[in-house]
């Protein structure tokens, strides 16, 4: 009797609750944001997603951070002062003495080179490995080019026979690093085998093969000591990075992610180095040295992060936590709104945009975004390994009906891939042109479409992929005779798709990582994690080398241009257009500002006392 009396009062009080989930989350300080999709990962090395980048943000900090303002101003975090050569090839910071984890263990510049190691590590697959890259020798090191790294210039090797770059740079490294074991002892014998460079010394030439033919008796061994990546603790809260190149930009790229420490103690706790089960990032595990630590993580419903009491500025955090949810369904997520269950959102889709305007009045906020839509071509599969088609796909797209039916004005048709904008002007290499489409798909053997073979393009399961892909499908069966096929797919397997490149034609969508046009067009390398087009191009390759040689911007924008026509010109994507992001917010949520990366600092977010009671619960 007297625990149905408890349970009877308990459903009294609970029944009484008429406050929205807004309400009472702002009673115990928690913002409530709409993310997207649920979380990959939260180990900022194996997470790919713009949702999952926004967590980890909030939970960790690199050697600098954001502005809550302007996305090209940035301040002190973990290092309190740097400094770089005249070169700004070598730079030099200052780590904070009273760094620390979350868990009290003292933070070090040796958890910065453990990092970068980690992430470089060619056996880990981090797919952001290459954000890294302007690091000095780290491309090498990723990519596992083993002979370079033991032979090449800078090595022992090099300087005990006094060979020089010049000469170096002319031997076939890849089939070095091809040859196995009795392959490279014959070599070792009779180094005639193989064609090298003139000038080459014999005796040089069966050192090297020795050393390849040791290297692959030790069982290829771990090689980060003899390829001197360019980061080094000089001490324990003193970190020097020497660059590739001349790097005036380095600071906005460690605003990303990819470039803050790991706790390496709690890494090697769980499950080493090369681990990517992420243990030491969950609820209840979790290492951080963000403003927030992570504190629960229910599957398909919320990840909460609560105030990290031992952040570095943990006294003017004025948050208590932050709730992500989980929200692909823009409809769902406006009407959450509305409903007073967020306090901002991630996404008004287009078809809400005039009612979310319309109802939502000041709430309703749209903001310069710098993120390209676009769709990625297999340029392995059937006919699009052919630049005609590909080509003829981009041109029969009519992007302004597209933004102006489809997205509802919600961006900018495009000309380019690279929005305009962080000193960069973007080189027109797309149009709507029909008739050159149909000319271009009949060169290559498809008049009017006859004969095209059937291919399949893949979106997720959002509405409004959906909705552009019907009209897209529609435009290439008028102007090209050509039917392609749709299939939605939800995330995960839309993802493993993408990276495995499982797919024809992919709906896709980019985001700078860092307010310069290299965001977007190291995309396209060879070696970059996430091109996933199988497309590359040698001469794209020396133009993006080029302009990362040279440390005068003007001519460094130039020649990314020049790289950007080219691409457009082999069209291994088709770019769609420039959003503009829609989203709710209420009013309450001060000290968030209108940001061209969306990279909202939640440590310099506060919330308001509501106006009214009830605001949340709108009619």
């Amino acid at each position: 009797m007297r625990l149905f009396m408890i349970f009877c009062v308990v459903f009294l009080l609970t029944g009484c609750d008429t406050r929205t989930s807004v309400e009472r989350a702002q009673e115990d300080g928690i913002l409530i944001v709409g993310n997207n999709t649920e979380p990959q990962s939260f180990d900022p090395h194996v997470a790919t997603s713009v949702s999952d980048f926004k967590i980890i943000n909030a939970v960790m900090e690199g050697l600098l951070r954001g502005d809550s303002r302007k996305d090209s101003v940035f301040h002190p975090a973990v290092a309190e002062s740097w400094m770089h050569n005249p070169g700004a090839d070598v730079w030099r910071f200052s780590l904070r003495k009273d760094a620390v984890w979350s868990d009290g263990t003292p933070l070090t510049a040796h958890d910065f080179v453990y990092a970068y190691h980690r992430l470089l590590h060619p056996e880990f697959g981090g797919r952001y490995a290459d954000m890294l890259y302007p690091l000095k020798n780290a491309e090498a090191y990723n990519r596992n080019f083993r002979s370079l790294i033991l032979c090449g210039p800078g090595s022992a090797f090099a300087a005990e026979y006094g060979l020089d770059a010049a000469l170096l740079d002319r031997v076939d490294w890849k089939k070095l690093d091809g040859m196995d074991a009795p392959e490279l002892k014959e070599l070792a014998r009779e180094p005639s085998l193989m064609e090298w460079p003139a000038g080459m010394p014999p005796d040089a030439a069966k050192r090297m093969a020795a050393i390849m033919l040791e290297d692959v008796r030790a069982g290829r061994p771990d090689l980060w000591d003899a390829a001197h990546v360019g980061a080094r603790a000089v001490d324990d809260h003193t970190l020097e990075l020497a660059m590739r190149s001349p790097m005036p930009q380095l600071p906005l790229l460690l605003l990303h992610c990819t470039w803050f420490p790991v706790p390496r103690h709690a890494v090697e706790a769980h499950g080493g180095m090369l681990s990517r089960a992420g243990a030491w990032t969950r609820p209840g595990a979790a290492v951080g040295n963000g403003p927030f630590v992570m504190a629960e993580h229910r599957f398909n419903d919320y990840v909460e992060v609560r105030r990290n009491p031992r952040y570095r500025n943990a006294a003017a955090v004025r948050l208590n936590g932050v709730r992500f949810l989980p929200t692909v369904n823009g409809f769902t997520e406006t009407r959450m709104f509305f409903n007073g269950k967020m306090h901002v959102t991630n996404n008004v889709p287009p078809e809400m945009t005039a009612y979310a305007r319309e109802r939502g009045g000041a709430d309703f906020c749209q903001d310069d975004y710098y993120v390209t839509i676009f769709y990625r071509l297999n340029t392995g599969h059937g006919p699009l390994k052919d630049a005609r088609v590909r080509k003829a796909l981009s041109m029969a797209v009519d992007r302004e009906a597209l933004v102006r039916d489809v997205v509802c004005g919600g961006g900018q048709s495009c000309f380019g891939f690279t929005p305009d904008g962080a000193g960069y002007s973007t080189p027109h290499g797309v149009e709507f042109n029909p008739e050159k489409a149909r000319a271009l798909l009949a060169e290559a053997g498809f008049p009017g479409g006859e004969g095209f073979p059937r291919l399949e393009l893949m979106t997720t399961s959002r509405e409004v992929q959906k909705t552009m892909a019907e009209a897209i499908q529609g435009m290439w069966k008028k102007y090209l005779g050509i039917h392609v096929e749709i299939r939605s797919c939800e995330w995960t397997a839309y993802k493993f798709a993408q990276n495995s490149m499982q797919y024809d034609l992919s709906s896709s969508s980019w985001s700078g990582d860092y307010l310069d046009p290299s965001s977007f067009l190291d995309l396209w390398s060879a070696a970059s994690g996430n091109n996933n087009t199988g497309w590359s191009h040698p001469e794209y390759e020396r133009l993006l080398a080029e302009s990362r040689a040279t440390g005068d911007q003007t001519k460094r924008m130039a020649l990314l241009a020049r790289a950007e026509a080219l691409m457009l010109s082999e069209s291994p994507v088709i770019p769609l257009y420039w959003a503009r992001r829609s989203y709710l917010k209420r009013p309450e949520v001060q000290g968030w500002h209108p940001l061209l990366l969306d990279n909202h600092l939640f440590e310099d977010i506060s919330l308001r006392a509501s106006q009214a009671a009830g605001k949340g619960e709108r009619p």
